[in-house]
């Protein structure tokens, strides 16, 4: 079975569900296989990855025969029960996805040849139609604007055709020998760069006043490479529905904090917030279970204990800073199960000072 990120994914439709279980079913322990991972502020829909055969993107298309009513190489013309939609080609879209990842990957130096500066493995691509038959696929002439080992088709994911398919797309670039373990941590880290470290604390105290102690989790994520506010507030709005619904948890179950000299107003960040996810935030500790507490450091020291807590701007903060390290301390503190940290520096000192301090804690 491959291994997959996160690891409570929730997903969008039924047809990225049913992919991203084969793949996990399908493919052995050399895969690893992601779930809308943020690559340059794109999202797409899975990734997979072996040390074997290299990076490989999957579109995934619920469309069925009827729904595509015009193509042509940059626009489809979708018909849906509400009207006609244009939207971006599946190859096209693909394509745009490719170039992003291989740009990010290609800004470290143990992935690129010294040779001619390129990858030393294939990102491969294939746009998956779950809905369509092999027969659809070709009466519709979607091969003519999607190369035929590009598609995937449902009789694909019904017939055990899915391994040999995949294979089919990388040999269109090139084969290669294994990576090593060195470079195989290092695209893993590229497309989900996390750190999870857990520890003992009993520093957290219930409302009655008695101690207790707690295995508490601690991840540490560089989100993006150069986001933007928007994209990291967007980005914890993601893994807070994963872990809300996968594990029964209310809104009230999570805290985010934000710094106090963050450049963003308060008002935008509920904005931010409602849009993604309908209101359910408020810029105020409230005891209402659909409502997220948003509150600034200054505010972190009156927070009532919470499950998880979320910290998405790490790097607005002075890792020598005395008072920053009573702040990071305090989080962990104030969160019975989980503290989620993300910053948007991907250099591994940053992560190793971080370690270190939570070493100490």
């Amino acid at each position: 079975m491959a291994k997959y990120y996160p690891e409570f994914p929730v997903f969008r439709t039924n047809g990225e569900k049913k992919v991203f279980q084969k793949l996990v079913e399908t493919l052995d322990d050399d895969w690893h296989v992601f779930y809308e991972p943020i690559i340059n502020y794109f999202e797409p829909d899975i990734i997979i990855f072996s040390k074997k055969y290299g990076v490989l993107i999957l579109e995934i298309k619920d469309y069925k025969i009827d729904t595509i009513f015009s193509m042509s190489p940059y626009q489809w013309v979708l018909k849906l029960d509400d009207g006609y939609t244009n939207t971006l080609s599946p190859f096209k879209q693909i394509k745009n996805y490719s170039r992003n990842l291989i740009d990010l990957l290609s800004t470290n130096n143990i992935l690129i040849s010294n040779e001619n500066k390129k990858l030393t493995f294939p990102v491969s691509f294939i746009i998956c139609f779950t809905n369509m038959t092999d027969e659809e696929i070709y009466e519709k002439k979607i091969n003519e604007f999607i190369p035929s080992q590009f598609l995937l088709s449902y009789n694909d994911l019904e017939n055990g055709n899915l391994l040999s398919k995949i294979e089919k797309s990388f040999h269109t670039f090139f084969r290669i020998k294994p990576l090593s373990t060195e470079v195989e941590n290092a695209i893993i880290k590229f497309i989900f760069p996390s750190y999870n470290h857990t520890f003992k604390s009993n520093t957290a105290i219930r409302s009655s006043g008695s101690l207790i102690t707690t295995e508490k989790k601690v991840i540490v994520n560089s989100i993006l490479h150069q986001p933007s506010g928007i994209d990291e507030i967007m980005y914890i709005v993601n893994e807070i529905n994963h872990l809300k619904n996968e594990k029964n948890m209310y809104f009230s179950d999570f805290a985010i904090v934000v710094p106090t000299n963050f450049k963003i107003k308060d008002t935008e960040i509920i904005s931010i917030y409602n849009m993604a996810h309908k209101n359910i935030l408020k810029y105020t500790p409230l005891n209402d279970s659909e409502i997220i507490n948003i509150i600034t450091l200054s505010e972190l020291e009156d927070l009532p204990i919470t499950n998880n807590i979320f910290y998405p701007h790490l790097n607005y903060l002075t890792m020598d800073s005395t008072q920053n390290n009573a702040l990071v301390q305090l989080m962990c503190t104030k969160a019975l199960s989980q503290v989620y940290f993300s910053y948007s520096n991907s250099t591994n000192s940053f992560i190793d000072l971080l370690v270190k301090r939570f070493n100490t804690i």
